[in-house]
């Protein structure tokens, strides 16, 4: 009896150790391109399983995946969109260094923000009144 015990124990738990020997840690750094600051607050998503982390005030992340390929997303306020594929068959790590945003000008459409902003307003009627006089 003990040796049946014994057994269905092993057999229940194999799966456990087969699975636990596939994870991969990917872990690394998120940067501004320019200052070569860390960026926190990085959201890191795992596309395929919709998990993910977040970089923490150092700019350091760490994700545990099973070996495969994955295509992971870092996104954050301010920052251009960074992807990265990666085929992990063992820990690695990926330091990104993200794209500040610039904003122009030109994407002032509506003329309501910017310092510029007062070039693009259309003439008030007291203007359009006082233009008439002369």
């Amino acid at each position: 009896m003990r040796h049946i015990i014994y057994i269905i124990t092993i057999l229940i738990l194999i799966p456990f150790g087969v699975s636990a020997q596939n994870l991969v840690m990917l872990s690394g750094v998120v940067k501004d391109s320019i200052s070569n600051e860390p960026v926190k607050g990085v959201n890191i998503v795992v596309e395929s399983n919709n998990t993910g982390t977040i970089s923490d005030n150092h700019g350091e992340y760490i994700l545990y995946l099973t070996e495969g390929e994955y295509k992971i997303t870092f996104s954050v306020k301010g920052y251009e969109e960074h992807i990265l594929t990666a085929e992990l068959k063992s820990n690695a790590e990926y330091f990104v260094e993200m794209q500040p945003k610039i904003k122009s000008l030109s994407d002032d459409t509506d003329g309501s923000r910017g310092f510029f902003s007062f070039l693009n307003r259309k003439p008030e009627r007291n203007q359009m009144i006082a233009e008439k006089a002369k």
